[in-house]
């Protein structure tokens, strides 16, 4: 599912409707991170946040079948050297 809207977006990740995103702004991970109720691991690159986990706790990401098959489906690539 594709948000545009960035207070949408925010909200779906507070209600758990959704799980994870790689298009938050670094502002709003900020803010996010301040969220006790959230798990908000992020890697800073040119000033962008682009990664951020699933939760795991609820959702579909709770089930370990869904988490492996996610890690199947999407490519990885290895972070470059500094």
């Amino acid at each position: 599912m594709q948000v545009n809207d960035v207070e949408a977006l925010l909200a779906g990740l507070r209600s758990g409707e959704i799980n994870g995103t790689f298009d938050l702004p670094a502002r709003d991970a900020l803010t996010l991170k301040g969220d006790s109720s959230l798990d908000v691991s992020y890697v800073p690159y040119q000033g962008d946040i682009n990664y951020l986990s699933p939760n795991f706790e609820k959702g579909p990401f709770k089930n370990p079948l869904i988490r492996q098959a996610f890690n199947l489906a999407v490519p990885v690539r290895p972070w470059p050297a500094r």
